[in-house]
């Protein structure tokens, strides 16, 4: 289990909150499916939204905390949303803790996503896409994820990542 500390606005002020990721037990032991990438993309402009995707993504699986953060907006946002029932989120959360807790580990996370819809208006752009998370190879979790981007005049960053966190309905083949 990895700990990681965020913030969260309150009517007081800035909350100090103990955040943890769990790894489930795996459902079966599996190959990781490939997935998605920039390649796939429709347009030339989803391609470049996506490499932006791609490349938090590939950081990940090298647990680099500085790649990670080349690609996100200084001010990103998480929100996780999970399925469970005695869940007390959604949490949204500064992108700092994630980054400390990618960094922290060598174990890669694996991402693969599946079927992206890629929307883009000016400098804003958002994608949503069915996802699988390994831990290393182990299978942990699935979801969607809403990612939103913007560009800043030099490349696509990444401002925030919402997702849906559950260990049902995953299309594991």
């Amino acid at each position: 289990m990895l700990r990681f500390l965020f913030y969260l606005p309150s009517a007081c002020g800035i909350v100090l909150c103990v955040g943890m990721l769990t790894v489930s037990a795996p459902v079966q032991a599996q190959s990781i499916p490939d997935g998605a990438s920039a390649t796939d993309a429709a347009t030339p402009e989803a391609a470049e939204v996506l490499t932006a995707v791609d490349a938090l993504f590939d950081a990940m699986r090298a647990r680099n905390a500085a790649a990670a953060r080349a690609v996100l907006h200084p001010d990103a946002r998480m929100t996780v949303v999970r399925a469970e029932a005695d869940s007390t989120l959604p949490a949204i959360q500064t992108i700092d803790g994630f980054v400390e807790a990618l960094g922290s580990g060598t174990t890669p996370w694996h991402e693969p996503y599946f079927d992206p819809e890629v929307q883009i208006d000016g400098a804003l752009a958002h994608v949503w896409m069915f996802f699988q998370f390994y831990n290393g190879d182990t299978f942990s979790h699935c979801g969607y994820n809403s990612i939103q981007l913007t560009h800043d005049g030099t490349a696509w960053r990444i401002a925030l990542i919402a997702y849906t966190h559950r260990t049902t309905d995953c299309r594991l083949e």
